[in-house]
């Protein structure tokens, strides 16, 4: 059955990691996810799902990337629209914070859009709770738990 409670033929369902299940037919195509919340898709968007992982290898978030061209959507486990952009990647730093990447530069977003490290990165990297980041040869350091930007050093 599609959301508006119609029998549909099926061509392919497909899970997404136990996050949701994509139900695809000839005329059209839906994200189904556990709370019964649905997003109709068109053929022309990829998913993909994001999770985050402790130490352990326990799920700690699990995402859904909708992609249509270079525009990107972000959805919670429960179908919720969190943010989108046009960004050239997008990524997972930690389990609430994404790493994106536009016209080269990285930066940060929350689990909003709101920028939490501004996108003029060469690159950044995520370990102990400390963002690395490189920018025109300098490495800074970022306390993802306090959003405190401790000093700076060079090479």
């Amino acid at each position: 059955m599609n959301p508006k409670g119609k029998f549909i033929k099926v061509d392919s369902i497909q899970s997404l990691h136990d996050l949701a299940l994509v139900i695809r037919d000839t005329d059209s195509s839906y994200v189904l996810f556990p709370n019964e919340q649905s997003l109709l898709i068109n053929k022309e968007v990829t998913l993909n799902s994001m999770l985050s992982r402790d130490r352990q290898g326990k799920i700690m978030a699990r995402y859904l990337l909708k992609t249509h061209k270079n525009a990107r959507e972000i959805y919670n486990k429960d179908g919720k629209l969190m943010f989108k952009g046009s960004f050239d990647q997008i990524g997972l730093l930690t389990d609430s914070l994404f790493k994106i990447t536009l016209k080269g530069k990285q930066g940060v977003l929350d689990q909003k859009g709101n920028v939490t490290i501004p996108i003029e990165y060469d690159f950044i990297e995520q370990k102990n709770h400390l963002a690395q980041l490189l920018k025109n040869g300098e490495i800074t350091g970022f306390d993802l738990d306090h959003n405190i930007k401790p000093v700076s050093y060079t090479h």
